[in-house]
């Protein structure tokens, strides 16, 4: 299996030593083969001195030789809208590459300007000459810019027709092609100008709706996070040195076990801190991608109704008629600065109408198991006969029916169904509605402590709050108290200065560390299987940051982009 790839002559790096190989292919590239391993085996030492040791197996450019290993320079130029696209005051055009420079002279009949200093010029069709734009242009020489390319910007006139001539004049210059969605940010990436860590920061931040995450994806994007991986894939590295020097040298350098024994500690030591990075309550993701609030409760109870007040606005149909809402209505929105999806469910009840309400009762007992933070709106004046159906239903397992026996026949078997893990107290908020219809009395007032008392006999000591969306009173209390779940959700961490895994595909990568450097440290282990584990943890954190060949990593994080990015 390949593990790197070389735009230059094999010779122009002299890297053939010991385990390593060339192979040339056809179209006159190179690729790097282990003789004897179909994984990644080196380690520094492997590689001569004045070379970038990491320039098999990272996008980081090789400085010695000012070439690439991962995908190397490009000879194709882009370009695309890097502003939002529709009607605005000014609408900026990035072109990237080789021929950016000689584009720029096209389209002005000029000189290139002052590098970083901004021009006001004319901008002309390259072949009719045609007055296209009067705007302002940049010039970025190649290493100073984004993409560590040549770069030119054009500040246009925010109109779809200036910025659709000036593309349709870009397309007509021979080497310049359209971007694709991310591309400027990969060859930043490919360039050595960012890691992939801080390529999906810059996604994050693109993609930011509140000020929380603004603040999480700007710590990512300037490298906090990638110097903590850094600093334990360095870790590693040494600790795998020592293992290959003992396995190679041990007996001519008098190389003693007790060396092994110090790396095995350090593992065990990194192991534990690995596992209290990944013990975040996956804060990060949360963060990222929103706190899922699912509002629950028996029909006409008044969820829509809470939605609405909570969105300010009419996102639900509110109707004195039990069971109008049928199926899930999320709304997406800011909440103290945190990015928060409401979702409003079908109410809760035994005596379904039809398979459409059932389905809908399903769902939101679906959505409830899910919710990071659950809120239970129950009808004020309802009494506790309330309490127990919802709680029937909710305790159900949502593959199977709603309303069925608690036990069905299986092959002959009586099989109980599975019960959902209550949520945490602390993430969990019960609003009795409807408290404008109660009238002062002892007997009412017992009434509510009785709901209160079911409630948390069931789902613990939970916060119970009366409320009224009709005449928002209690509303303001009743806010702070789903803020406060929502904070506890999060663990009280300090979401200012924490660094925390923001996306799925690092945490597998943390966990499978994890995996290795336990198994590197199982006791009679031969060293060359030993070696193999460290091995596999260095490959997992060095995958995070893009430091091995991960092509469709890379597709998949650039997706996301917008195409001028």
């Amino acid at each position: 299996m390949s593990v790197g790839m070389l735009q230059q002559p094999l010779s122009r790096v002299g890297c053939v030593l010991r385990r390593w190989g060339a192979r040339a292919r056809e179209s006159g590239e190179w690729r790097l083969l282990s003789r004897n391993s179909d994984r990644w085996r080196g380690t520094p030492r492997l590689v001569p001195r004045g070379v970038d040791a990491s320039m098999f197996h990272t996008a980081r450019p090789c400085r010695a030789l000012n070439k690439y290993a991962l995908g190397g320079a490009t000879d194709e130029t882009i370009f695309a809208l890097s502003s939002p696209p529709g009607r605005g005051g000014v609408s900026v055009i990035r072109l990237s590459g080789p021929d950016a420079g000689a584009a720029l002279r096209m389209m002005t009949k000029r000189k290139l300007p002052a590098a970083r200093q901004a021009a006001v010029c004319s901008l002309l069709h390259p072949v009719t000459g045609i007055l296209l734009d009067r705007g302002m242009v940049l010039w970025f020489p190649s290493p100073r810019s984004f993409t560590g390319e040549d770069v030119a910007e054009l500040h246009l006139h925010g109109s779809t027709a200036v910025v659709q001539a000036v593309s349709d004049a870009l397309a007509k210059i021979d080497g310049l092609r359209p971007a694709q969605a991310g591309e400027f940010s990969r060859r930043a990436l490919l360039n050595g100008k960012m890691d992939l860590v801080e390529a999906e920061g810059l996604a994050d931040l693109l993609a930011a709706g509140t000020e929380t995450q603004r603040k999480l994806a700007l710590r990512q994007m300037g490298g906090h996070t990638s110097q903590l991986y850094e600093s334990w894939r360095s870790k590693l590295v040494r600790s795998l040195a020592h293992v290959e020097a003992f396995i190679d040298f041990g007996e001519d350098e008098e190389i003693h076990e007790e060396v092994l024994s110090s790396v095995v500690e350090e593992a065990r030591g990194l192991a534990r801190e690995l596992r209290a990075f990944l013990d975040d309550a996956r804060c990060g993701e949360i963060l990222r991608d929103g706190l899922r609030i699912v509002l629950a409760g028996p029909p006409n109870a008044g969820k829509s109704s809470l939605l609405n007040a909570i969105a300010k606005r009419p996102a639900a149909i509110t109707s004195a008629t039990p069971g109008t809402t049928r199926d899930v209505l999320e709304v997406r929105m800011d909440l103290f600065g945190l990015e928060i999806s409401v979702s409003d469910t079908a109410g809760l009840r035994v005596a379904v109408g039809d398979d459409i309400e059932k389905e809908g009762i399903r769902r939101a007992a679906e959505q409830w198991s899910m919710a990071d933070v659950r809120v239970l709106v129950l009808d004020a004046a309802a009494g506790t006969k309330q309490v127990q159906e919802v709680k029937d239903i909710l305790s159900h397992d949502t593959r199977d029916g709603i309303g069925e026996s608690a036990e069905e026949e299986d092959g002959g078997k009586s099989t109980r169904k599975r019960e959902h893990c209550p949520a945490d107290a602390d993430c969990t908020l019960v609003l009795l509605n409807k408290s404008d219809l109660l009238v002062d009395t002892a007997g009412e007032r017992v009434q509510i402590s009785e709901i209160a008392e079911d409630v948390q006999l069931w789902l613990g000591n939970v916060r119970v709050r009366p409320l009224s969306c009709e005449t928002g009173e209690g509303m303001e209390e009743a806010m702070q108290a789903l803020h406060a779940a929502a904070c506890n959700r999060l663990k009280g961490r300090d979401l200012e200065n924490s660094l925390l895994i923001t996306r799925p595909r690092h945490r597998r990568h943390v966990e499978g560390c994890c995996a290795a450097l336990d198994r590197f440290c199982v006791v009679g282990q031969t060293p060359d299987v030993a070696a193999e584990e460290l091995r596999e943890a260095v490959a997992h954190l060095a995958a995070v940051t893009g430091r091995v060949h991960v092509e469709q990593v890379l597709d998949v994080v650039f997706a996301d982009f917008c195409v001028g990015k």
